[in-house]
């Protein structure tokens, strides 16, 4: 009785860490927060990067087929604007903040590092995938995945693309 009571604790102890592990990958998705409303206006700053932000911003677009759209500004402020942009040319890291109310985004900002790891500037293909890492945060995409070649994963190389379970979270964000 007791090695059926130790086997059972055994297989039941293995399905619990399966199926806690199956949650943690899909609730790499964690927060509900959304848009409340199509378009969402972009500001973005005058700069030679602003036609690849508006270039990943577009791909977010295409690939959800329009669940998400955005309109464009160019100004070095636009305080009507939903997400902002920055660019941080002496930095490697880029981060997007945001502020909410209930399920809603209420404003976000997206700061750009330019630089790779080594210091040097950031090749254009690498910078657009980063580009398109940051907007599926301020999108909604509050998490990172472990999804092979994602431009979600938490780290963003080159070849990466947006994949079907960032798109498959857009939609039911966006329903």
């Amino acid at each position: 009785m007791k090695v059926r009571v130790k086997m059972v604790r055994k297989i039941l102890g293995i399905f619990i860490s399966f199926a806690i592990a199956g949650l943690m990958q899909s609730s790499a998705f964690a927060l509900d927060l959304r848009w409340q409303s199509n378009p969402i206006l972009v500001c973005l700053p005058p700069n030679p990067n602003s036609e690849l932000m508006k270039q990943a911003f577009r791909e977010w677009q295409k690939v959800t087929k329009e669940k998400v759209t955005f309109n464009f500004l160019t100004a070095n402020s636009c305080p009507d604007a939903k997400i902002t942009i920055s660019y941080a040319p002496n930095k490697v890291k880029s981060r997007t903040s945001y502020s909410y109310s209930g399920k809603y985004f209420k404003k976000a900002h997206i700061e750009m590092g330019l630089l790779t790891k080594e210091g040097n500037p950031a090749p254009k293909d690498v910078l657009l995938l980063l580009m398109e890492h940051e907007i599926g945060h301020a999108i909604g995409i509050t998490g990172h995945t472990n999804t092979p070649n994602s431009v979600m994963q938490p780290t963003v190389k080159s070849g990466y693309t947006i994949t079907n379970d960032s798109i498959k979270e857009v939609y039911r964000l966006y329903k």
